[in-house]
């Protein structure tokens, strides 16, 4: 067995232990983080326009978070990633159903339900099977930090504008949990920033 196949073995495993006791945010560990980028498991910029893609053709209104999120706002990719996260209305959306149906065509099926902390206290993963994981997270968007339109803004990925959430939300989203380097490095890339988000229609 290549040193590859067993890293993703020991990642389902984990995942489906993590799954069984409920520790999914255990997959979000900087161990686990780093197993799956040496085992191949990256979300790469073609990609999440391939999924942003079948995300608008399904009519969903969604924003790019997370570690994709802040190199949308950067203009280009900082690191690499394991996953992509994205937000979406909950009001809009109280179920994975019309979510799963969208990303059905990249073969990303609904693996887990999992709680997190205020203000995404639900998180909704989607996985091929094959390493490609995103993450979606039903917000309430008349609460902080998503009730105004500066929470939004638009940023690039591989010189497609794509909607995401701004700088001033990624930073308040970086709290509430211990922060990992991952976190430190994303907050200095939007310290970075020129600070003028760039809001977009709520």
């Amino acid at each position: 067995m290549s040193a590859k196949a067993w890293r993703l073995r020991v990642l389902r495993q984990l995942a489906r232990m993590a799954a069984r006791v409920g520790l999914g945010r255990l997959m979000q560990s900087e161990t686990v983080r780093g197993l799956k980028l040496r085992a191949g498991r990256q979300v790469t910029a073609p990609l999440v326009g391939e999924i942003v893609g079948l995300l608008d053709a399904a009519g969903i209104e969604h924003w790019v978070c997370g570690g994709w999120g802040v190199d949308a706002l950067a203009g280009h990719q900082t690191r690499p990633h394991h996953d992509l996260d994205v937000v979406i209305d909950a009001a809009a959306h109280d179920s994975p159903a019309a979510v799963e149906a969208a990303l059905a065509g990249r073969g990303l099926r609904l693996v887990a339900i999992e709680t997190s902390i205020q203000p995404m206290p639900t998180v909704w993963v989607f996985s091929d099977g094959a390493g490609v994981t995103v993450e979606v997270l039903p917000v309430d968007r008349s609460r902080p930090p998503f009730d105004r339109a500066e929470a939004f803004a638009t940023g690039r990925i591989a010189e497609t504008p794509v909607r995401c959430v701004s700088a001033s939300t990624q930073r308040a989203l970086r709290t509430g949990y211990e922060t990992r380097p991952v976190d430190l490095a994303d907050l200095a890339i939007l310290d970075g920033l020129d600070g003028s988000d760039d809001p977009v229609a709520p």
